[in-house]
C-alpha cells in the first residue's frame, strides 16, 4: 500500500502541546469515544491483559480507564508529544500497584516490546502516514491472541471545515481498515457512529479546534478578511438555527476497531 498521507508530525506535535491545559475540558467527543472503546473491548474480552500499551496517550483520558477497568501489571504509554508526560504523571502516582512509564517517540516508529497482550489507540491513528505498516508491527509485537483495541475517525470527520477550507487528513474508511487488518487479525469488533456538536458561531468552532489541538493539517494564515469569509460561508451552509439564532454544527465520524491477533 502506498502512503496514504503526508504529515508534518512536527506541527502536529506543537499544538497539541498548546492544547494540553485545555484538551480534557473541550474534547467531549474525544472522552464519550474511549468510553465507548472501553465498554466494547471488556465485552468482547475477559480484560485480563498483564502488559498493556496505549500509542498517542495524549492527557491520558483512555489511560485513566485502562487503569480503572483493567488494571495491568504494566502500562507503557507513548505520545508524539513528551509535554504529555505532565498530564500523565498523576496516573502513576495514583496507580501505584500498575509500572507505568511514559516515552516520547512518533507512534508510527514507537518500538512495542514484544509479547504485549493488549495494544490500544484512542484518536490518533488517523494523523499516521503509513497506518498499514502500523497494523503489521502490532502484529508482530503482540502475544498470542493479543488484542489490538483503537478508535479512529472516518472520512465525514469535521466535513464542515474540509468543504469550506479544503484542508483535511486523508481519512481511512471501515472497508479500508479492514481491507488493512484481514489478512493478520480476526476482527471482533468494526463499528461506525457520527456524533454532532453545535455553536452559536463559527469562532466557537475554531476555538474548539484550537483547544483540542486538532488542527496539524492548517498551515496557513488567517487574515481577518479570510476569517470574516469562512464565517460567513459556515453559516451560510450550515445554520440549522432560526433567522433570530445562528447553531452551527461540527461533525465527527469515529471508528472503533477490536481485532485480535491471528
Amino acid at each position: 500500500m502506498n502512503d496514504i498521507q503526508t504529515v508534518d508530525k512536527q506541527i502536529v506535535a506543537r499544538r497539541f502541546a498548546r492544547s494540553r491545559n485545555t484538551y480534557d475540558a473541550e474534547a467531549s467527543v474525544q472522552r464519550q469515544v474511549a468510553e465507548t472503546l472501553m465498554l466494547k473491548l471488556l465485552a468482547v474480552t475477559n480484560g485480563a491483559f498483564r502488559q498493556v500499551v496505549e500509542i498517542g496517550c495524549g492527557t491520558g483520558t483512555l489511560s485513566r480507564l485502562i487503569l480503572q477497568k483493567i488494571n495491568p501489571l504494566r502500562l507503557i504509554l507513548n505520545d508524539i508529544c513528551k509535554e504529555m508526560e505532565q498530564c500523565v504523571e498523576e496516573i502513576a502516582a495514583s496507580n501505584p500497584q500498575t509500572s507505568v512509564s511514559f516515552y516520547a517517540v512518533d507512534g508510527e516508529a514507537f518500538p512495542i516490546p514484544d509479547g504485549t497482550d493488549l495494544i490500544a489507540s484512542c484518536s490518533a491513528i488517523q494523523w499516521f502516514c503509513r497506518p498499514d505498516d502500523f497494523f503489521q508491527h502490532c502484529h508482530a509485537a503482540l502475544a498470542t491472541d493479543g488484542i489490538l483495541a483503537f478508535t479512529t475517525f472516518g472520512p465525514d470527520n469535521l466535513c464542515e471545515i474540509r468543504t469550506l477550507t479544503g484542508n483535511g487528513l486523508r481519512y481511512l474508511t471501515v472497508e479500508e481498515l479492514h481491507r488493512l487488518l484481514e489478512p493478520n487479525f480476526d476482527i471482533l469488533v468494526i463499528e461506525e457512529q457520527h456524533e454532532q456538536l453545535t455553536f452559536p458561531s463559527p469562532l466557537h468552532v475554531l476555538h474548539h479546534l484550537r483547544n483540542t489541538g486538532v488542527t496539524g493539517t492548517e498551515h496557513s494564515v488567517w487574515t481577518k478578511s479570510k476569517l470574516n469569509n469562512f464565517c460567513q460561508r459556515y453559516v451560510d451552509t450550515y445554520n440549522i438555527g432560526d433567522c433570530a439564532e445562528t447553531i452551527v454544527p461540527l461533525t465527527y465520524h469515529p471508528i472503533y476497531v477490536i481485532a485480535k491477533k491471528r
